[in-house]
């Protein structure tokens, strides 16, 4: 098969057909559309169709191009790949999804630090999606979030499942003491703050609320699990959190636990890209990440 054919149906289809295509490449719609001729010839069946003076996709023409997008992306990101200067092992590039607790984050980033002496890290907060665009981009080394990542795209993108933690509900005493129920009858009017629709620990939580019953006020949902634990301190609602963060949300933000909330456990992965400039601190993150139960 000869790739410059199926370049040019790809281009076809990205740009409206023929004329769009050959406008793009510098070339007379005649010869893109001999070569796309010749491309079919190869495959035995037709990939383009005349509809009044417009050219478009046939069904095999389509998944044709869907290979096509695939294949010319990887052949990118290894153009990128061979073409971009080795970064010093000394710098680790962690990009960490909003819905990650910082005080977790660390502790996934700790076996890196511990197992290269001198390593310096460079983190970047954001939205999952958005950070992995930068890892493919190859400006961050691995991705640290709360689920696996399922899309073709980035190639070779990888998701390691490095554990998870129990979660608990947490409130200030002055909004536990205006709702005096046991647990977890107390929620169903005790005003909620909810991690990001983004979120798998949404999904999870608003599941467990529904098979107990319970359909609590929302007082507003979070991208970024600090702003919600800082309006959870100052009593605007109650929150779910890692129960290892018990200690530190006590002591700084006056949030005391609720009740433990054993069927939903908030799990932790990390994406990076397979490859030669694939940063070995990620491999000590992975291989620790396997054993780590909160």
């Amino acid at each position: 098969m000869n790739y410059k054919h199926l370049h040019y149906l790809w281009m076809a289809a990205k740009h409206g057909g023929i004329a769009g295509a050959a406008q793009r490449l510098h070339l007379t719609p005649q010869t893109v559309s001999s070569q796309i001729k010749t491309l079919e010839e190869r495959f035995g069946c037709v990939l383009l169709r005349r509809r009044g003076r417009l050219v478009e996709l046939t069904d095999a023409g389509r998944v044709a191009a869907e290979y096509a997008g695939k294949i010319f992306a990887l052949g990118a990101e290894l153009e990128r790949e061979l073409r971009a200067p080795r970064r010093s092992v000394d710098v680790l590039r962690v990009g960490i999804a909003d819905s990650i607790h910082k005080a977790i984050a660390c502790r996934l980033i700790e076996p890196a630090v511990t197992a290269h002496a001198g390593l310096r890290v460079v983190c970047r907060e954001g939205r999952q999606m958005a950070l992995v665009g930068e890892l493919a981009e190859h400006r961050l080394d691995v991705v640290l979030c709360d689920a696996p990542w399922l899309d073709s795209s980035p190639p070779r993108a990888r998701s390691d499942k490095l554990g998870s933690t129990s979660m608990a509900v947490f409130a200030t005493a002055a909004l536990m003491e205006m709702h005096r129920e046991t647990f977890p009858a107390c929620l169903a009017h005790m005003p909620m703050l909810l991690p990001g629709s983004d979120s798998e620990l949404k999904a999870r939580f608003d599941a467990w609320l529904v098979s107990n019953g319970l359909a609590p006020p929302i007082f507003g949902e979070f991208d970024d699990g600090a702003l919600m634990i800082a309006f959870a301190g100052e009593g605007r609602g109650a929150i779910v959190a890692p129960s290892v963060l018990e200690a530190s949300l006590r002591a700084q933000h006056a949030l005391l636990p609720l009740g433990q909330v054993d069927e939903v456990r908030h799990e932790f992965y990390a994406i990076s890209l397979d490859g030669r400039a694939r940063h070995p601190a990620v491999g000590e993150i992975t291989r620790a990440g396997g054993r780590l139960e909160l």
